[in-house]
């Protein structure tokens, strides 16, 4: 149960580091 919640929650924070991450590279590549 710990397991599967810490999963979830690295999960979590991986996307929302990849997608600030993306979204730095298309404000970069449009100026």
């Amino acid at each position: 149960m710990y397991f599967d919640n810490f999963n979830l929650t690295f999960t979590n924070e991986y996307i929302s580091v990849i997608s600030t991450l993306y979204r730095g590279l298309t404000k970069f590549r449009k100026e």
